[in-house]
């Protein structure tokens, strides 16, 4: 990559990170979506790694949506926002065809990870769904092949604000 292009890139990323700002001012992303078959038990009991799919689809949408999709930063950059540690707790039934509504809401951004907060209310029901957190870890693959981690350069971008836990209202 020329190094004017890559100034180019940074300047584009800078862009979309000061609309990833604004998650880190509280804001909420969702999304509305209906219960496929077989993403949950004839119960209602949604399955573990669709609910971890429901909130990942909606990172990368989001992500999509502010100007800095995954593709774009691998094919670009080699960079990416890769799962380090999820933890979801199912709190009420979600049955095929019924609308879901799922949210992410950015609670915190450390050296090398960024912290979301994620929660699906049935919009059927009006019952809540799951609540959870998911980490990512944002890695660049090096020329050598080895990954280097950390969100210096994007914190950067986004701005130094730190981000109050549990700060999480409205809509983006």
């Amino acid at each position: 990559m020329t190094k004017s292009k890559a100034f180019a890139n940074v300047a584009e990323e800078g862009r979309a990170a000061h609309r990833m700002g604004d998650m880190a001012a509280g804001k909420t992303f969702s999304k509305e979506i209906h219960v496929n078959w077989g993403e949950s038990d004839p119960f209602g009991l949604v399955y573990y790694p669709r609910e971890l799919a429901w909130f990942n689809d909606l990172e990368h949408d989001l992500l999509r949506q502010i100007g800095y999709p995954t593709e774009r930063m691998i094919q670009e950059g080699r960079r990416a926002f890769v799962m380090g540690e999820v933890h979801f707790r199912f709190v009420g039934p979600a049955a095929y065809g019924e609308k879901v509504r799922c949210s992410i809401a950015l609670e915190e951004m450390r050296e090398r990870t960024v912290h979301w907060r994620c929660t699906a209310l049935n919009l059927t029901t009006g019952a809540q769904v799951t609540e959870g957190r998911a980490t990512r870890i944002f890695a660049q693959i090096q020329e050598d092949g080895n990954l280097m981690y950390g969100i210096t350069a994007f914190r950067t971008l986004v701005g130094s604000a730190p981000v109050a836990r549990g700060a999480c209202s409205g809509s983006l």
